[in-house]
């Protein structure tokens, strides 16, 4: 891929970093009181159709000249499971050194074999079957992970031999199904779909609408850029990065009208901000910026779990000391640390473990700013 044609990722990065900082606040609520974004999770749906935009420039072309999926499957491997299997490792020696671990209520609740076979099912990045215990209780977010590696693999055996027209049916009858399952869950008040065990049905069709969609972004964008944006534009790029913030802040809550918000948004709005985003080049000066966001959104979507794990166990249980009593400066400390730690992780753990990974199976390092993410809160 020519230089010219991947200059826009810095901006889509951008746009990765602020959604993950939001994802943050969102999972650690208490800690930033009164400070509450409740539409915030549509994070994820932000980065399912990034994925689908970056996943389609990197890999569709290399799919079709002889990339077969098993090699696909294992480059995304590579890049989703090193962080994420440390994030839960920090949360097991957690809980072992810490058995008052307030997220999981103790180890009477969840006795050893629970914890072995959870520790089982995630190796596999597979939820977890045991009753009243969350999908994926060493690292929470890692739901968005499942369906994002599921969704790759679909990808690669499916939707690469699809023609645009085939791809737009796939959107709509994912799209199909999502609107059933909101409609389903209206009562509950539930739209927030895919991360929990009631609702986990719904995640597939959540995931396919945005990935296909990125996917279906990336192509129209190569055909029909947009000619009237200007590319090299720090201004632009900045109320680009603002409407996304926006509308994840948004004061609207579940309901009818939280739910007519969230398909406007996945089905129109984001699709709008990724396609603007891509026509789009930041000025040069605030490149490094954009580029350090998309670096540490990654580490800081796997990691914070575990992070504010070890902090809420070590201030309270050892300490006594209640981390909410001081929010939301305790949040906004907390944020920085998580931020730094996901910059240590992301130079000296992440690049240089996915690099000697890949020259082991014989595949050429990704560009930094070509690295597919996940997307994943």
């Amino acid at each position: 891929m020519s230089t010219a044609s991947k200059q826009y990722f810095y901006l889509l990065s951008a746009i990765r970093g602020v959604a993950a900082i939001l994802v943050v606040m969102r999972h650690t609520k208490p800690i930033f009181a009164p400070i509450n974004f409740p539409m915030s999770f549509m994070a994820v749906d932000i980065f399912f159709i990034l994925s689908g935009v970056v996943i389609d420039a990197s890999y569709q072309k290399k799919l079709r000249a002889g990339l077969t999926p098993l090699q696909f499957t294992w480059l995304r491997v590579i890049r989703i499971y090193p962080l994420y299997i440390l994030g839960c490792g920090l949360t097991v020696l957690t809980i072992f050194l810490m058995p008052g671990h307030h997220i999981w209520n103790g180890t009477d609740i969840y006795p050893i074999r629970h914890l072995a076979l959870s520790w089982l099912f995630t190796l596999f990045l597979l939820p977890t079957p045991i009753p009243h215990t969350p999908e994926f209780p060493f690292d929470h977010p890692a739901w968005s992970l499942f369906f994002e590696l599921a969704i790759n693999i679909f990808y690669a055996l499916i939707v690469t031999r699809l023609s645009t027209r085939r791809l737009i049916g796939l959107i709509a009858i994912c799209g199909l199904g999502l609107l059933a399952c909101l409609a389903f869950y209206h009562q509950s008040q539930t739209i927030d779909l895919g991360w929990k065990e009631s609702t986990f049905i719904g995640g597939f069709f959540r995931t396919g609408v945005s990935f296909f969609l990125g996917v279906l972004i990336y192509r129209i964008y190569l055909t029909r850029p947009l000619p009237f944006i200007t590319r090299h534009s720090g201004i632009t790029s900045i109320a680009i990065v603002l409407a996304v913030i926006g509308a994840l802040v948004m004061p609207i809550s579940g309901g009818t009208s939280g739910g007519i918000y969230y398909v406007l948004c996945v089905f129109i709005l984001f699709p709008a901000i990724i396609y603007a985003a891509l026509a789009v080049q930041p000025g040069k000066r605030s490149l490094p910026f954009w580029a350090f966001l998309g670096d540490v959104s990654y580490p800081v979507y796997t990691f914070h779990v575990p992070i504010y794990f070890v902090l809420c166990s070590v201030l309270f249980g050892i300490f006594g000391l209640p981390i909410t009593a001081h929010a939301p400066w305790a949040g906004i400390s907390f944020l920085t640390v998580v931020v730094i730690a996901a910059a240590i992780l992301d130079k000296t753990y992440d690049r240089p473990l996915q690099k000697r990974l890949r020259m082991l199976s014989g595949q050429k390092p990704v560009p930094a700013d070509l690295q597919p993410e996940f997307h994943t809160p």
